[in-house]
């Protein structure tokens, strides 16, 4: 299943895998930001981040896993309410001080 969604100057395409537990957000258009500077932002949230990659960060929040690749895309797992990921997103965004 997937959807649309705006926040702000993006469109969210979501799509939902492995029966709806799985959010994979993908913005349109293409997020630019440092991922060295959105990994220390995290961190200063004292959110701990299990995977660090030049391309890739996988970190928990609320009780979600969350994949941030460089673009944008998030990956986010564990997904118990069908609000939860945009809610989680933008707030990931804000916390990386990422305009939308």
């Amino acid at each position: 299943m997937s959807e649309k969604q705006t926040l702000g100057n993006l469109t969210l395409n979501i799509v939902w895998l492995c029966g709806g537990t799985t959010a994979d957000i993908a913005p349109t258009p293409q997020l630019k930001f440092n991922m060295e500077q959105a990994c220390e932002k995290i961190k200063k949230q004292h959110i701990k981040i299990r995977v660090k990659a030049p391309m890739l960060l996988i970190f928990d929040y609320m009780k979600m896993e969350i994949s941030l690749f460089e673009g944008g895309r998030m990956l986010i797992k564990n997904v118990t309410d069908s609000k939860l990921p945009t809610k989680a997103y933008a707030e990931i965004l804000k916390i990386m001080n990422v305009p939308v």
